[in-house]
């Protein structure tokens, strides 16, 4: 359980601290603004900011359009640009980019301001000169129905090398609470620019920052508020739909997290709705039984006759051949990290699916193991595992001696000639940790042991206490006077706590026993 830590000042002089840091540091700035509430206040906040300390330094905004979207965020859109754009840089992008629908079991992606459809367009190109499109792209990063989130990257390297391919941050209003996988990412985040949990570093000389990551939703609205600052008024329409805050979304309305709601548009922006309809696939069939079983949502109960091999191969079925084998090859993936890690499925499903073309790499010692198991030859699991530990260790006693005699020549593989701190951070780690690789091994092979003969509880108490006690000790020790080097200690210690409990049930399970062979016994 983490410690909430409370600051002597306000999620609003953090900011302003923050944004005099990045003033600062990096020479380019853009905002990407989506039109959303958070975006929205962030450039209103930045725009505030540079006006009364930094006059001189130009920021850019970046807004990614995705053609299909209510008429309040474009009104808002169109709004915010006329007032901003002689004080900024707009760039309004209108590109061809593959984007996500969750609404089609036969298409994966849809493209907005695709030029072989612009007939079926939901609404007009945008009509300002800092509209980027297809016929005056400047964009030299870009690539014809580039995925959405690589052009919002290349957008940002593009600016960069626009701007003299100097140091360049694109500030994101991304916050913490929206999700608790955007909050482990700023709580987890281990090379952040400058030790900061709210920068990281996209390509060379391109960072990305979000400087209002600790602030709340209310927090944003009353900054609203506060500053009577312009927003886009689909939330007042959300609000009088009946709508939880977390529920009202501005992004685009076929991706997994908007379909659910996707029938609103049919009350909310009847215009717009008629031309989704035409424009996306599926989007009429999303918004009837978006929130029903024949959509996914919740849960999927099997048909009777079927099982869920027959249920699975029978959906396959029906999808066209590309979107199949993108589902056959999602199934690969699974069930290689399934036997990659132990458990999995039983041989004889193993055989079933590798007769019907399926690939599958298996765990070598939990695989091994369950085998001899099953023939009841039980010393072969004692000699697999004095093999396997000797065929790791061949391995591993290498590395040790790279890691910790050449380890900074191995870093300087993977990070820039500027990176010395980082260097001697990585060095520090690579001599503490590498020296016990035998311990950890070790460890591997008797879980692999463990988990073919079915020991899946043993195997799991070995695993959590490494993880628990890595996690609790990396606290304590970081607290005392070894500081940062307590993170890195505590991962041996863990190891070994760990490899402890593993070799012990190892040594403990029926394999060991001294079992006389059949044909001895007769001769008795």
């Amino acid at each position: 359980m983490m410690k909430r830590e409370y600051l002597n000042e306000n999620v609003y002089e953090a900011l302003q601290r923050r944004l005099k840091f990045l003033f600062e540091e990096f020479d380019n700035i853009f905002v990407s603004f989506s039109g959303g509430k958070d975006s929205g206040l962030l450039l209103n906040l930045v725009l505030d900011f540079q006006k009364a300390h930094y006059p001189d330094k130009r920021i850019g905004v970046f807004h990614q359009d995705f053609e299909a979207q209510y008429s309040a965020t474009t009104e808002y859109v169109e709004r915010t640009f006329t007032r901003i754009e002689k004080d900024v840089e707009p760039y309004w992008v209108c590109l061809p980019m593959a984007t996500r629908t969750a609404l089609s079991s036969y298409e994966m992606y849809w493209y907005p301001w695709d030029n072989t459809k612009e007939d079926a367009w939901v609404r007009p190109m945008p009509q300002h000169e800092y509209v980027i499109n297809i016929k005056n792209n400047p964009m030299t990063t870009y690539r014809y129905r580039m995925h959405q989130e690589d052009l919002a990257k290349q957008f940002g390297r593009w600016y960069r090398i626009a701007h003299g391919d100097k140091k360049t941050v694109c500030l994101l209003g991304i916050r913490a609470d929206e999700s608790l996988q955007r909050y482990s990412g700023f709580l987890n985040r281990k090379y952040g620019y400058k030790e900061t949990c709210w920068i990281s570093n996209q390509f060379k000389n391109v960072w990305v920052a979000s400087p209002i990551y600790d602030w709340s939703t209310s927090d944003v609205w009353h900054a609203n508020y506060t500053f009577q600052y312009d927003y886009n008024r689909l939330y007042d329409l959300y609000y009088m739909a009946g709508l939880k805050p977390d529920q009202m979304r501005v992004a685009s309305p076929f991706n997994d997290y908007a379909k659910d709601s996707l029938n609103l548009y049919r009350v909310i922006d009847p215009q717009i709705w008629v031309k989704l309809i035409g424009r996306v696939r599926g989007a009429n069939f999303g918004a009837i039984y978006g929130r029903t079983k024949a959509m996914g949502y919740k849960n999927i109960t099997l048909p009777a006759g079927h099982t869920w091999e027959s249920y699975t191969r029978f959906l396959l079925a029906t999808l066209p051949a590309r979107l199949r084998q993108s589902y056959i090859k999602k199934f690969k993936t699974s069930i290689e990290f399934w036997h990659t890690v132990g458990g999995g499925l039983e041989e004889e499903t193993i055989r079933e699916l590798e007769e019907h073309g399926y690939n599958i790499r298996r765990n070598g010692v939990s695989n091994y193991t369950a085998q001899n198991i099953g023939a009841e030859k039980l010393d072969r699991v004692r000699q697999g595992f004095r093999a396997g530990l000797k065929m790791i260790w061949s391995f591993a006693v290498p590395l040790v001696l790279v890691y910790f005699l050449g380890g900074k020549y191995v870093l300087r593989l993977f990070l820039d000639a500027d990176s010395d701190k980082a260097a001697k951070t990585g060095l520090i780690f690579l001599r503490i940790v590498s020296p016990f690789y035998m311990v950890i091994s070790a460890k591997l092979i008797a879980d692999g042991i463990l988990r073919g003969a079915g020991l899946m509880k043993k195997f799991m108490v070995a695993t959590f206490v490494d993880l628990f006690l890595r996690v609790i000790l990396a606290s304590v020790f970081s607290r005392t006077a070894l500081g940062d080097l307590g993170i890195w200690v505590s991962w041996p210690v863990g190891w070994v706590a760990a490899a402890v409990i593993s070799l012990y049930y190892y040594r403990t399970g029926p394999w060991m026993e001294k079992r006389q062979e059949p044909e001895l016994e007769e001769k008795a």
